[in-house]
């Protein structure tokens, strides 16, 4: 009698055991159904780390206010996903600086004195230096800016 209930646990472990296996197989084939790509790109995007880069020294520029001449400390840093965007970014700072020194030069000190002014001063920047960017490499690179410190004296 103990022969058999062994021969008959055995013999349903053996059918088990495949099947169990087969179940946690076909899992992984359901998730992979549909385009590829679909799945694997907004994985891919929501991965990639947001590198950040300071740009150092500050920058400093002269802004009109009236008929007084003021001076703006403007801390940056920039944000990109790419990891060899960064050197092509510090290739290319001496650009990069130039535009952002021209975009903040033009600005309004009483408007920029405000959050709201500030930001549209950061979206401006943003966008002269994707177009520089583009220009230089075909692509804008640099992703966001971000303004870490605004001194107007």
């Amino acid at each position: 009698m103990k022969q058999i209930t062994l021969l008959a646990l055995l013999f349903i472990g053996i059918l088990v055991t495949p099947l169990a296996s087969g179940a946690a197989k076909e899992k992984p084939k359901e998730e992979s159904k549909g385009d590829k790509k679909e799945q694997i790109a907004p994985e891919e995007e929501s991965t990639l780390p947001k590198i950040y880069l300071k740009l150092d020294p500050s920058l400093v520029v002269n802004v009109e206010e009236k008929d007084v001449t003021r001076f703006l400390q403007v801390d940056t840093q920039l944000q990109f996903t790419d990891p060899l965007a960064q050197g092509i970014i510090e290739k290319h700072m001496p650009a990069i600086r130039h535009t952002i020194i021209m975009v903040i030069s033009g600005s309004d000190v009483p408007t920029i004195k405000t959050s709201k002014g500030k930001e549209e001063l950061r979206k401006n920047t943003l966008v002269a230096l994707q177009k520089t960017m583009g220009d230089i490499t075909g692509e804008p690179v640099i992703e966001e800016v971000y303004f870490t410190g605004f001194i107007i004296q």
